[in-house]
């Protein structure tokens, strides 16, 4: 028997040994462990909730759904500046390292892939209107129109 079904089995026998009001020398040290949750999970809650506890929480909630701007105007420049920064450090590993080794092969390899001469820009749109459908999707869902499931 694997370890969780040991742990089952001394769930049910505590629930069962707290059903029929036995006394715990019964049990064994495994379901006598779980005894005090089942008799925790027997015995009513102490503290009620306030009676305007639904009206509070969908106030806190209808405060916060506002729509929260992701990227600053300072992220966004960072995003461009590392943007250049990986760029301009392609463009001095390309030149250190030479591009007669390691750019041949490469442009070979895309002349080959891409024998019809539309198949790389058709790949590119496809991803761009997939990209702006999901996009267009997510904000129609926010704003409560849909429910995306």
């Amino acid at each position: 028997m694997n370890p969780e079904d040991r742990e089952w089995q001394a769930q049910e026998r505590a629930m069962q040994i707290e059903r029929d009001g036995v006394d715990m020398t019964e049990a064994d040290g495994l379901s006598a462990s779980y005894l005090g949750i089942v008799r925790a999970l027997r015995e009513p809650l102490g503290a009620a909730l306030p009676a305007d506890f639904a009206e509070r929480m969908a106030a806190m909630v209808a405060s916060r759904r506002q729509p929260v701007e992701i990227e600053s105007r300072f992220e966004q420049t960072l995003l461009v500046a590392l943007c250049v920064v990986m760029g301009l450090s392609a463009l001095v590993a390309l030149l250190v390292y030479g591009s007669a080794d390691w750019v041949a092969p490469l442009t070979d390899s895309f002349r080959r892939v891409g024998r019809p001469p539309l198949t790389w820009p058709l790949a590119v749109a496809a991803c761009l209107s997939l990209s702006w459908l999901a996009q267009h999707l997510r904000n129609r869902g926010e704003d409560g129109h849909c429910h995306l499931a």
